[in-house]
């Protein structure tokens, strides 16, 4: 409770605990009892890749990382760990199939070395060779988009191929340890046909392993095993920004910015192999990777990707640990409202992913957005109601703004929106309009999750670069951020 304290804001608290809290906590109580079993049939987890978990250095990254790793357990997030060895990070193709013997020295090698930096960390760890994904019947590629540049529809035939899947078995066993406080330690081959054992891709395994513990099962008492993060633990870290001088983009919305991202990176791919874009195309790999996954889960789910370097750090007074304050509060540590483009701008080699939500931007009332849609303006009143917790007098508002609107946001299905208009000051001479923030709404059920609010807020910033005001009263909760925010510009 202290770490919960001295990270997380009030909201984050009650978001944390509400879905981490009860039944965690009668169990932390019960471990204390030497009993540590969950009470729960509901298991709330993270997968996450580990790549080049071979070569990672035992001296200054694994006993951090294992560390980390034991403390998302204890706070309520046991971790499923898929290792990638060096040569599979690389090439990230499945390897050539050899005999078992070899395939078992190979990977229980890098899986025992991760599970012994646990073990020495007071976690307990099992590691998994082959029993989780069975093989498929036949080998063929699965139909992809064609309207994607060709190697995006090659990283995605690396992830899709070859047909595996995760056994009702093998969902058991992961269920069953991470109920115990076990991380399964799971080594990226799938067993059941000839050969018995063949290896695969670590982005294959964990692609399969959380479509088949997101699919419902047909049991008649199903043991419930939600995905609530995909981490991607990668030496390139989070993917670049360049407005954020060599650091990373902090958050990004999927549903608004994946196909800008996905022109970008694969324009920078020549179509020969050129070693010193080999970053891009890892970059590509894992943005790819991770739409692919978040696409199988609950909207409130997330990602993370960061560095074996920042998932390895202890957490100080002055900076929390990365991956337990995403934990705790659903959000980077730094704010992606924040502007980038200033020279005292915070860095950070870590992204935060979302499904994330469509933005629609109306330049007047009532005027359709670029993608058709008109503003359903008796949505926008009630979405303002529900934020603000009061009624609006909507005659006199819409009569106030419609010949002033400078831009309507819309996030979502109405989950979140903006209203901005053009305001002159009646002592200026000269009437120059200036952006003012007019309302800023989320719903209720939408506030303290899901980013809504960031989505909107990075909307605005893009749109209004240069100047934009508002105004709030002094007992305003979020006054603490607008003054952060403020500082910065």
């Amino acid at each position: 409770m202290a770490i919960l304290a001295s990270q997380a804001t009030r909201r984050d608290a009650k978001s944390y605990l509400g879905r981490f809290g009860g039944d965690h906590w009668k169990s932390h109580r019960a471990a204390s009892a030497n009993v540590s079993v969950q009470d729960s049939k509901t298991v709330h987890i993270a997968l996450i890749k580990l790549c080049q978990a071979d070569t990672l250095s035992s001296a200054a990254i694994l006993p951090g990382l294992a560390r980390t790793l034991v403390q998302l357990g204890r706070l309520g997030m046991p971790v499923c760990l898929i290792v990638e060895p060096e040569d599979g990070y690389i090439v990230n193709e499945s390897p050539t199939p050899g005999n078992v013997a070899t395939l078992r020295e190979k990977y229980g090698f890098i899986t025992d070395r991760i599970v012994d930096a646990i073990e020495s960390q007071g976690g307990r760890a099992q590691p998994i060779m082959g029993e989780l994904l069975t093989q498929t019947e036949p080998y063929t590629d699965v139909p992809l988009s064609l309207d994607l540049p060709v190697v995006v529809r090659a990283v995605e035939r690396s992830i899709l191929n070859p047909p595996v899947v995760l056994s009702s078995y093998g969902k058991t066993l992961l269920h069953d340890l991470m109920k115990r406080r076990q991380i399964p330690v799971v080594a990226p081959i799938a067993g059941g046909l000839d050969p018995s054992l063949l290896p695969i891709s670590a982005d294959c395994a964990l692609f399969r392993i959380c479509r088949g513990l997101s699919t419902p099962s047909n049991d008649p008492s199903p043991l419930d095993t939600f995905v609530e993060r995909i981490i991607l633990i990668d030496p390139v870290g989070g993917l670049p920004a360049t407005e954020r001088g060599g650091g990373s983009h902090i958050y990004i919305n999927i549903e608004q910015e994946y196909q800008s991202m996905i022109t970008d990176l694969s324009s920078q791919l020549p179509d020969h192999n050129d070693d010193k874009l080999q970053a891009t195309r890892l970059h590509l790999r894992n943005l790819v990777l991770m739409k692919m996954c978040l696409e199988q889960l609950s909207p409130t789910s997330s990602g993370l990707i960061t560095t074996p370097t920042i998932a390895s750090e202890t957490a100080s007074e002055s900076k929390p640990q990365s991956l337990i304050h995403n934990l705790l509060t659903d959000k980077p540590l730094i704010s992606p409202s924040l502007p980038a483009r200033r020279p005292n701008a915070r860095t950070s080699k870590t992204t935060l992913f979302r499904r994330g939500l469509p933005v629609s931007v109306y330049k007047t009332l009532d005027s359709p957005a670029d993608d058709g849609r008109p503003l359903d303006l008796p949505r926008l009143v009630q979405l303002i109601e529900d934020s603000f917790g009061r009624k609006l007098d909507v005659e006199h508002y819409l009569s106030r703004i419609r010949d002033k609107t400078a831009a309507v946001i819309v996030a979502g299905d109405y989950e979140g929106a903006a209203v901005v208009t053009n305001e002159t000051s009646s002592k200026s001479e000269d009437k120059i309009s200036v952006p003012y923030l007019d309302k800023f709404a989320v719903s209720r059920k939408a506030q303290g999750s899901g980013g809504v609010a960031d989505i909107v807020f990075n909307v605005l910033v893009h749109l209004f670069p240069d100047d934009l005001i508002w105004r709030s009263r002094t007992n305003n909760p979020v006054n603490k951020w607008v003054y952060r925010f403020a500082c910065t510009l």
